[in-house]
């Protein structure tokens, strides 16, 4: 299954009224209060800043920093950068995927990722995405990634894979 940019589709309210009694007022329907409302899909990037730029790490749970990306269709912006506060912790990488979870993560998109953390993600509902460097080529830029992944390029993930 490739990866779609499609928006999310936030569950229908339900009333509280009885049956066939409406309100004169419109009801809105609102996003989850733990999600922002947004348009695309948000994309978690291990990422570290060199030169200016931001290239993706070889492992996941490593990254000195993550971007979170939204994406719609094939264009998309930059949300946030974050330091990871987990990055020297051993087990403290668990809390970095509840954290992107609370933010909101549809899908991760990294060089690679051991198990732990990708089972954890794949019960949590988030995808992952495999973007890998053209050969001799040791990394990639976010924005080389990214376009990796809307332009269907980037694999799914079916199984943990390390990184060298």
């Amino acid at each position: 299954m490739g990866f779609s940019s499609k928006s999310p589709t936030w569950g229908k309210s339900s009333s509280s009224g009885t049956s066939g009694e409406r309100s004169g007022a419109a009801q809105s329907i609102k996003p989850p209060s733990r999600q922002p409302r947004r348009i695309g899909v948000r994309v978690a990037v291990p990422v570290v800043k060199a030169k200016g730029d931001y290239f993706l790490v070889p492992h996941f749970g490593r990254a000195p920093s993550i971007a979170i990306v939204e994406v719609e269709g094939s264009s998309y912006r930059v949300v946030e950068v974050f330091d990871n506060p987990y990055v020297t912790r051993e087990h403290g990488r668990v809390r970095l995927i509840d954290d992107l979870v609370e933010k909101g993560v549809d899908a991760v998109l990294t060089l690679g990722i051991g198990h732990g953390a990708f089972y954890r993600l794949k019960a949590a509902g988030v995808k992952i995405y495999y973007a890998s460097p053209p050969p001799g080529k040791g990394t990639l830029t976010l924005a080389e990634a990214v376009e990796m992944l809307t332009s269907g390029k980037a694999e799914e993930a079916a199984e943990p894979r390390e990184a060298d």
